[in-house]
């Protein structure tokens, strides 16, 4: 079974934080970084990403849902998209462990 994406996103506090420490750093103002367009990116990558991973879960269940009313579903498309769903949940857990890796490993540091 494919966890649902709500349940998976308490989990992804870690990242959450990991944004608000980058955008007020010690009182910065709201003076322009260079890596401020690079920052934009990347949360609209990961953005991204997670709305294609919550729609790939969506889409599975619903053909599960059809499959179990006896509608005309074919039984092998159900279980690709089942399988689809959970690898790309499972690349998406794993993107943000090593995001909660690299931040630990940068608190870690010694300044």
């Amino acid at each position: 079974m494919i966890p649902s994406i709500p349940r998976a996103a308490p989990g992804l506090a870690g990242l959450e934080a990991l944004d608000n420490l980058y955008k007020s750093p010690l009182g910065a103002g709201s003076a322009k970084r260079p890596g401020d367009a690079a920052e934009a990116s990347f949360a609209t990558e990961l953005a991204g990403a997670m709305a294609k991973v919550e729609n790939s879960a969506r889409a599975s269940g619903e053909l599960r849902e059809k499959l179990l009313r006896g509608e005309n579903v074919e039984l092998h498309t159900v279980a690709i998209q089942a399988q689809e769903a959970q690898i790309s949940f499972e690349l998406l857990l794993q993107v943000r462990n090593k995001l909660i890796q690299g931040y630990q490993e940068i608190m870690r540091m010694q300044i």
